[in-house]
């Protein structure tokens, strides 16, 4: 079964799935296309985890359940005496608490003395009234899932690399068009291929240099899809150009007709199923959300201006070679460009 399926046999979300997985708790195996495939016994492992991690029990301690290095017994016993020592340490801190509420006393005249060692009674520290061992591993995961949130949202991604690849194909179309004047009107599917692979090429340079020392892309930056290494720190330099390698390879197709839409698809098939798109495997690059406001504002008005500047370039493309005052030779030669501009093999 997929992840997008076994979060729904087992309440998890897909970043505690995989956290467990990179603690080793949990092992999948993996399809010939590099996929997850998970069984009934990862459903029975990962409820077994959930019941256990609800107990309190850090990870630890149930990666040595897992192993056989501790009994169930032994485990249940030893969080138990933990669990009672936490409950006699909180109804001495709530004593306390209630005896300074009674008194009415202000903090410039309260007496520690005597409460620190009501704390330190027999029994439990009263330092130790702190969260159980697990407790601090149970809110670093919480605030990780949250952190680490797949966004799957394969049309968000989608608009964000679209939007990306027009912002860098406007220096490719201003040195393909107003550097080497190549023919704007010209029905030529190579010179449109060969555009569309230097634009790519241009894409991905800068976003391999962007994501690593940025965190971000400008189309992944509107809709807030960041990328980050297992850490949640920027990827390396090498993270970087091996993941857009596997997006121009795997995700575009190397642009060759019909395969390029056929990989389009199937990335936005792994989107759609919860699933990592292939060049994203590996503990190195995680996908994560946050929120942004005025998304699809911000979207519009960035759209609006890469299809200005556009203009601006297609513009400057039909101007003629020679402006201002002008000579009759450059007059001529002006008249000469648009009629072979506009002559049958021109328009």
């Amino acid at each position: 079964m997929t992840i997008k399926e076994l979060e729904a046999r087992t309440g998890m979300v897909r970043a505690n799935i995989r956290y467990y997985e990179e603690e080793g708790l949990l092992a999948p195996r993996r399809l010939d296309n590099g996929y997850r495939d998970y069984s009934e016994e990862d459903v029975r492992t990962l409820e077994k985890i959930k019941l256990l991690r609800s107990l309190q029990l850090d990870i630890d301690t149930i990666r040595q359940l897992q192993r056989g290095k501790l009994t169930l017994e032994q485990a249940m016993f030893n969080q138990l005496t933990r669990l009672e020592g936490d409950r006699a340490g909180l109804e001495r801190a709530a004593r306390v608490c209630r005896a300074i509420q009674d008194s009415g006393v202000e903090y410039a005249a309260l007496e520690p003395e005597p409460l620190l060692r009501e704390l330190a009674a027999p029994g439990r520290p009263a330092t130790s009234s702190a969260p159980p061992p697990g407790g601090r591993l149970i809110l670093l995961e919480e605030i990780r899932a949250r952190e680490r949130r797949a966004a799957g949202h394969p049309w968000m991604r989608w608009l964000a690399r679209w939007l990306d690849l027009s912002l860098w194909s406007l220096p490719v179309d201003a040195v393909g068009f107003l550097v080497l004047r190549l023919d704007l009107l010209a029905d030529n599917l190579l010179l449109d291929w060969v555009l569309a692979l230097a634009s790519v090429a241009v894409m991905a340079v800068m976003e391999a240099l962007l994501l690593h020392f940025w965190g971000w892309t400008p189309g992944k930056w509107i809709f807030g899809l960041k990328l980050r290494d297992g850490q949640g720190d920027k990827l390396s330099l090498r993270a970087a150009w091996r993941r857009v390698w596997g997006i121009f390879s795997q995700g575009y197709g190397f642009l060759v007709p019909i395969y390029h839409l056929w990989r389009l698809y199937k990335g936005y098939r792994c989107c759609k199923d919860g699933e990592d798109c292939p060049w994203d495997y590996g503990k190195d690059v995680e996908y994560t959300r946050e929120e942004r406001r005025w998304v699809a504002l911000t979207y519009v008005g960035a759209t609006a201006a890469v299809m200005f500047l556009a203009l601006v370039i297609t513009l400057q493309w039909f101007l003629p070679p020679n402006r201002g005052g002008l000579t009759a030779e450059e007059f001529s030669e002006n008249c000469n460009y648009y009629l072979d501009l506009l002559a049958p093999g021109g328009l």
